[in-house]
């Protein structure tokens, strides 16, 4: 979901970069010829799946230790001015997203250093930088000391390394750029990014990818599509939660994306009262309380009935009874 959201604001961002700058559409790269792939298009060789999620042109990405870090921002010479991550001047970048999957029976590696050129008009360039790295699911990783770290998922991380080795069947996401030595014209001009793809042989495929204003649209309106039929699903399921529901001495009040959380202790028979936000996932509901525990209650929702299922200690199912 966090992954799903941070592409949809990189391709809103990424409209709202092209409106500032005009109405131009520059020149057309390689003529616009069909043989060009789009924003949002996979290709893969038998070892290796790749998605472009978001490209565009930037003067500045965010520094911001965020789910934006590392993603283009519009230049503010106030605010960025201990901006690490800006453009000198007679240079842009070409911004992008991108994820891949290991198709392979055997870990590999997908890149090291650069796997990529950016095209403009006459201008190439390969000298490609990663800042930020994604996984859809944990994992773990020895350090050079020998001890053992973990790798939370669904979070943009910094500090990715200048390789990618995915494990059998891994999926790993990126937010990198190329430096252009040169300033385009116009920030939503039309440029090329040409990806290098490991096949069995160790050899690299080339696919390029056209980016224009009119890919970015396109992959606007379905990513707002998208958002919008998740909120449509949602809707019913949020209508038939709020109000209490309880379990015991136990009750849970939703109301309006709050959360209340009433209960007795067992341990000395005080009521204690907690409270927060609630996300309503596809099967979950997770509790994030106001002081940082967010667990999650699984639901089932069915011809227009919610249930609520808890847990106990023994591990015994139970279900909420709404009031």
């Amino acid at each position: 979901m966090k992954r799903a959201l941070s592409l949809i604001l990189t391709a809103v961002l990424a409209l709202s970069l092209a409106a500032c700058g005009g109405e131009s559409g520059g020149e057309t790269a390689g003529g616009g010829d069909s043989q060009y792939y789009q924003l949002g298009d996979t290709v893969s060789t038998e070892r290796f799946e790749f998605t472009l999620e978001e490209a565009v042109f930037t003067i500045a990405l965010s520094n911001v230790g965020d789910e934006t870090y590392f993603s283009p921002k519009e230049y503010d010479a106030q605010a960025d001015v201990n901006n690490p991550y800006v453009a000198p001047k007679g240079h842009t970048w070409a911004a992008f997203t991108y994820t891949v999957t290991n198709l392979d029976r055997a870990s590999g590696e997908f890149h090291s250093g650069s796997f990529v050129t950016a095209e403009y008009q006459d201008t190439k360039a390969s000298n490609m930088t990663e800042g930020a790295y994604y996984l859809p699911q944990g994992g773990y990783y020895v350090d050079v000391d020998g001890r053992r770290h973990t790798e939370p998922a669904e979070e943009w991380i910094s500090g990715p390394s200048m390789n990618m080795l995915l494990s059998v069947g891994e999926t790993e996401s990126r937010r990198a750029y190329v430096d252009l030595p040169v300033d385009v014209t116009d920030l939503q001009d039309t440029f090329l990014l040409t990806v290098r793809v490991p096949d069995v042989n160790n050899e690299q495929v080339s696919f390029t990818y056209q980016v224009d204003q009119a890919g970015r649209q396109a992959l606007a309106d379905q990513a707002q599509a998208a958002e919008q039929a998740a909120a449509d699903a949602v809707a019913p399921i949020e209508e038939a939660l709020q109000g209490a529901w309880t379990h015991g001495d136990t009750t849970i009040t939703f109301t309006d994306g709050r959360f209340t959380y009433d209960y007795i202790r067992v341990s000395d028979g005080q009521r204690e009262i907690n409270e927060g936000d609630y996300i309503i996932g596809p099967d979950t509901i997770t509790l994030a309380y106001d002081s940082g525990y967010d667990p999650a209650i699984d639901y089932t929702f069915a011809d227009g009935v919610l249930t609520l299922h808890g847990e106990m200690g023994s591990g015994e199912q139970f279900a909420y009874t709404k009031q």
